[in-house]
């Protein structure tokens, strides 16, 4: 049975409120230590891209851990498409090769996307530093991609930004895609 995700995209169209501690941080960076939406720590970066960068973030009150984009989207109608893109990130169903969108808030005119936090790095890490050796962790990592892409498309979204940099593993090879944010219905 699917579990349908409550519908945030509607508190987002107009300004979320923000807090005095993130008037400094909005249009920069956080930093390691930084407390951000008067919750979450910044633990360290995770990287960065056209669309912005990435950090480790920690809740100090559950200590769950997320995956922080911080991401610059200035013009009103590129937000607004990027918002709906985003609730169809948040609608997809739980399934094990799909990293999980928690929820977004608003960082001023910047947009923080929480998903789920996987340990193991990236496909491109792997591949990079030859973790991927044997014909079979290839095909298994493989068919694992395979079937996080049928559940996207069972779901009626298209990622559109598929490479490997876009493919986390899990520290015991668990695949699961992530990136949805150019993803279309």
């Amino acid at each position: 049975m699917m579990v349908k995700k409550p519908n945030w995209f509607s508190q987002f169209f107009s300004r979320g409120k923000v807090s005095n501690s993130d008037k400094a941080v909005t249009d920069a960076t956080w930093i390691a230590g930084q407390i951000v939406l008067d919750e979450f720590v910044v633990e360290r970066e995770l990287g960065a891209g056209g669309m912005g960068t990435v950090y480790l973030l920690r809740s100090q009150s559950q200590g769950q851990r997320f995956a922080v984009k911080l991401s610059h989207v200035r013009d009103a109608d590129a937000r607004r498409n990027f918002l709906a893109e985003l609730q169809s990130w948040i609608d997809l169903p739980v399934h094990p090769h799909l990293t999980a969108c928690r929820f977004f808030r608003t960082v001023g005119d910047d947009l923080a996307i929480f998903a789920e936090f996987v340990e193991g790095g990236s496909l491109a890490d792997w591949i990079r530093n030859r973790k991927l050796t044997q014909i079979a962790q290839v095909l298994d990592v493989a068919i694992q991609f395979a079937w996080g892409l049928e559940a996207t498309h069972a779901a009626g979204l298209i990622h559109q930004d598929v490479k490997p940099a876009n493919v986390l593993l899990t520290s015991d090879g668990v695949v699961k895609i992530t990136d949805f944010g150019l993803a279309k219905a």
